[in-house]
C-alpha cells in the first residue's frame, strides 16, 4: 500500500493511522511533492492559525483568478472568511453578535421542519437520495433562517450548489456561468425586500449598521453563511450517520435523546472531521516550530490530524461522546475560527434525528465512499432510503 499524502487522505477509507504518523513523526514539515508546508500536530496547528503573519489567501492571488472578472469576485472579496486585518475583524464581530442573538430553540425547530420538507420533496420526486439530503439540508435550513420565503429558500439549495461549484479549484466555464447566475439570484433574494423581524438576515443587517458596514457587505457574508455550511454541515451529518452505523448500541441509545445526540455530533466533529484541512499563506518571512517559512509560502493545516493528537485529546482514537475537555480544531481557532459551529451542529442534529425517526436502515451507512474533495470529508451512499417516512 502506498503512503497517503495529506490531500489524498481526505477521502481515504481510513486516513487516521496516516495522520497519527504525521503527528508523531512530522508535526510540522515541508512536503516538496505538494510544494507546501504541512502542520499536523495540535501545537503546529495552533501556532499557524494564531499567527497574524499567516493569511487566508495567497498574497499574489487575493481571489481565485477564474472568477476575477465575474460578479462573484465582489462577493468573494467581501467575505470575512477570505480577508484579513481590520475589515475582517469588523465583519467577524458583526457575525458573532448576530449569532449571539439567534434563538437556538427556533433554529432547532426550523431545521427539523426543513429536514421533513426536504425529505418529502426528494421522496416525491423519486429520489430517496441521502447525498441530496445531506447537501440540501444545510442550505435549506440556513436560507430559511436567514428569512427567505419558502420558494426562494427551496431554490437556494440549487443556487448554493451552483455557487460552491463555481468557486472550487478547477471550475469549468459552464460552472462559473451557473455560479454567476446563482450569485445574482441569491443577492436579489436577500436584498429585494425586507425580511421578517428576528430573521437571521434582519438581525445581521441591524448589527452591520451598528458596526457601520454596508448592506452589500452584509448580503455577501450572508451568502457566505450558505457557502460555509454546504460541505461542512453535510459532512457532519454524513459522518455522524457512519459513526452510528458502526455502533449499534449507541444508535439505539441516541434515539429520542437529544442531549446524547448533541454529544455524539460533537465527538464526530473531532473524531471524523467534516473539514479535514485548511490553508494559510505567509504574508512575510516567519518561523514555525523552528522552521523558516518564507513569504508567500503555503501551509496546509491538517485539522483532522490535530484532533487526534494525544497531547490534547487522550486516547484520541477512542470514540467517546462523554469525553471531557474535548479539543476540536475542525472549526478553526484564532481570528478565522468559524463562529457558526453551533449552527452547523444544530442543523446536523435535525438531519440525523429525521433519519433515525424515519426508520432508515443505518447498516447501509457503515462503509461509504467519499465525494471527491481536497479538504471536505463528505460520505456518499449508493442505496436509496425512505427519506420522507416521518409525517
Amino acid at each position: 500500500m502506498h503512503e497517503l499524502d495529506p490531500l489524498a487522505a481526505v477521502i481515504s477509507a481510513d486516513p487516521y493511522p496516516y495522520y497519527e504518523r504525521l503527528v508523531a513523526e512530522r508535526p510540522f514539515s515541508r512536503d516538496d511533492t505538494l510544494g507546501m508546508w504541512v502542520a499536523a500536530s495540535a501545537e503546529a496547528v495552533e501556532v499557524v492559525l494564531s499567527s497574524t503573519v499567516m493569511h487566508v489567501r495567497p498574497p499574489s492571488e487575493p481571489m481565485p483568478n477564474a472568477i476575477a472578472e465575474t460578479p462573484m469576485a465582489e462577493i468573494f472579496s467581501r467575505w470575512a472568511r477570505m480577508t484579513d486585518g481590520r475589515r475582517q475583524s469588523t465583519v467577524k464581530n458583526a457575525v458573532v453578535a448576530t449569532l449571539g442573538r439567534l434563538d437556538w430553540n427556533e433554529l432547532t425547530a426550523t431545521s427539523e421542519r426543513c429536514a421533513k420538507l426536504l425529505a418529502r420533496t426528494l421522496s416525491a420526486g423519486g429520489r430517496g437520495d441521502v447525498e441530496a439530503f445531506l447537501l440540501g439540508l444545510p442550505a435549506l435550513a440556513t436560507a430559511t433562517t436567514l428569512g427567505l420565503a419558502q420558494d426562494d429558500a427551496s431554490r437556494a439549495v440549487a443556487w448554493t450548489s451552483d455557487f460552491v461549484r463555481s468557486i472550487a479549484p478547477g471550475s469549468t466555464r459552464d460552472e462559473i456561468a451557473r455560479g454567476t447566475s446563482a450569485t445574482a439570484a441569491l443577492s436579489t433574494a436577500l436584498l429585494a425586500e425586507p425580511h421578517p423581524d428576528g430573521s437571521l438576515f434582519a438581525v445581521f443587517l441591524d448589527e452591520g449598521r451598528r458596526h457601520r458596514i454596508e448592506d452589500g457587505v452584509i448580503a455577501a457574508n450572508a451568502i457566505g453563511f450558505l457557502f460555509q455550511s454546504y460541505d461542512a454541515t453535510a459532512g457532519l451529518i454524513g459522518n455522524t450517520l457512519v459513526a452510528l452505523a458502526r455502533r449499534e448500541d449507541l444508535r439505539d441509545a441516541v434515539r429520542g435523546d437529544a442531549d446524547l445526540l448533541e454529544r455524539v455530533i460533537a465527538e464526530v466533529a473531532r473524531f471524523d472531521a467534516p473539514v479535514q484541512n485548511t490553508r494559510r499563506f505567509a504574508a512575510a518571512d516567519t518561523t514555525v516550530m523552528g522552521s523558516h517559512v518564507g513569504a508567500g509560502e503555503a501551509v496546509l493545516v491538517v485539522l483532522a490530524a490535530a484532533n487526534r493528537d494525544p497531547s490534547v485529546n487522550p486516547y484520541p482514537h477512542r470514540f467517546d461522546p462523554a469525553r471531557d475537555e474535548r479539543r476540536t480544531y475542525t472549526f478553526g481557532i484564532g481570528a478565522h475560527a468559524c463562529p457558526g459551529a453551533r449552527m452547523a451542529t444544530t442543523i446536523a442534529g435535525a438531519g440525523v434525528s429525521h433519519l433515525l425517526e424515519a426508520g432508515v436502515d443505518f447498516q447501509q451507512f457503515a462503509a461509504p465512499a467519499y465525494r471527491p474533495s481536497l479538504n471536505a470529508r463528505v460520505p456518499t451512499f449508493e442505496s436509496r432510503v425512505p427519506l420522507g417516512a416521518v409525517s
